[in-house]
């Protein structure tokens, strides 16, 4: 018996429909995520959830790397040590420059990034801690659709992040070790990574 709120249900727990949404989605992330068999417990959720980031992250007008970025720069904010391994895990996966990634956590200072992309992430941050400021600057960057792609992103893990430290999911192997390559990369320890065996 684990400490979690949730534990992940197991393959035999599963309906037919949410075993083959979990077999997708671990082909999607490379590991089996807990979060997701969790989320089974409630009908219909996994196959929303699913759409939901099918949706956020399909090619659109903001560069999915972008995207990537704002997913972890705002688990960050968010304290949510689970999303924030899962979301640097990701953007690993998807090829995101690891420069970027490393920059990510201090892109205020870091001359990897152009005034949109820090306009994104400093209202990426501002969602995950929910001191939301910095939509009027975004308007100088983006234009409508832009930016719905953008607060898609956000509040997909506004979800994600409260969900997971709520249920105080149990972090898996393939995001913890990205977790502590990172911190052992950057020689730093933040209040979001303290516990990369759980959300905070």
């Amino acid at each position: 018996m684990t400490g979690e709120l949730l534990p992940p249900l197991t393959d035999a727990e599963l309906d037919c429909s949410d075993r083959e949404r979990v077999a997708a989605a671990t082909a999607f992330m490379g590991f089996d995520a807990n979060d997701v068999r969790a989320m089974a417990r409630v009908p219909g959720l996994v196959a929303a959830m699913a759409a939901l980031i099918d949706s956020c992250y399909r090619p659109g007008r903001v560069p999915l790397e972008l995207k990537r970025l704002m997913a972890y720069v705002s688990s960050r904010g968010a304290a949510s040590s689970y999303c924030e391994a899962h979301t640097l895990h990701g953007a690993q996966r998807a090829g995101v420059d690891p420069a970027r990634i490393a920059a990510a956590s201090n892109f205020e200072e870091s001359n990897l990034f152009t005034a949109a992309d820090k306009a994104a992430l400093r209202l990426a941050y501002g969602a995950g801690t929910g001191a939301i400021n910095g939509l009027a600057e975004l308007r100088q960057y983006f234009d409508a659709d832009e930016t719905a792609e953008l607060l898609a992103v956000l509040s997909l893990f506004g979800f994600l992040n409260r969900w997971n430290r709520l249920a105080e999911t149990t972090l898996e192997q393939a995001p913890r070790a990205a977790a502590e390559s990172a911190r052992k990369t950057t020689h730093t320890t933040s209040p979001e990574t303290d516990d990369v065996a759980r959300t905070g």
